[in-house]
């Protein structure tokens, strides 16, 4: 289901166990977290594709308060739907940080991309330091699978499954 999950919000499997965790600290679960980072997925392939949805947002708020142009807020609008959702996120965040938009106007611009991201806000702040030392800590605790034991798991499951149903 991991694996799934994180396919499914665009998202690493490394970095979707550790936003997991952080978000659970948080009241996430496991399933809304998949929820809200698919929601970002396909909002900003919206804005990608057709330069609206709840992603524009986002995007009116850099025309409006930077020097960027139109194809530069564009291109920008694509390099985000090439990122791991987290790295997306951080992306944004830090932008908004730039502009020096107030925590409402952060929180509006996070809940338009996703349905409460905007309570996750507090995990991306200071640049991803939250995030990135919440990392260090449970890859040091050895609490983060590896690629390789997620495959395992998926192999073991795969054949539980046909025994199960005789196949």
């Amino acid at each position: 289901q991991l694996q799934i999950l994180a396919n499914r919000a665009n998202i690493s499997t490394k970095n979707f166990q550790v936003l997991e965790y952080a978000a659970s600290g948080l009241g996430v679960s496991q399933d809304q977290l998949g929820s809200i980072f698919a929601d970002v997925q396909e909002k900003l392939g919206e804005f990608s594709a057709t330069s609206g949805g709840g992603a524009a947002d986002f995007f009116d708020a850099l025309k409006n308060n930077t020097k960027m142009t139109d194809d530069q807020i564009k291109a920008f609008g694509k390099t985000l739907t090439g990122k791991d959702g987290v790295e997306a996120i951080q992306l944004i965040k830090n932008k908004l940080d730039d502009l020096g938009a107030s925590a409402q106007e952060q929180r509006f611009v996070f809940e338009s991309l996703g349905s409460d991201l905007g309570n996750l806000s507090v995990i991306f702040a200071n640049g991803g330091t939250i995030l990135n030392q919440y990392r260090d800590a449970l890859e040091e605790a050895g609490v983060i699978k590896t690629k390789e034991a997620i495959e395992q798991s998926q192999l073991l499951a795969a054949g539980s499954i046909c025994q199960t149903f005789g196949s």
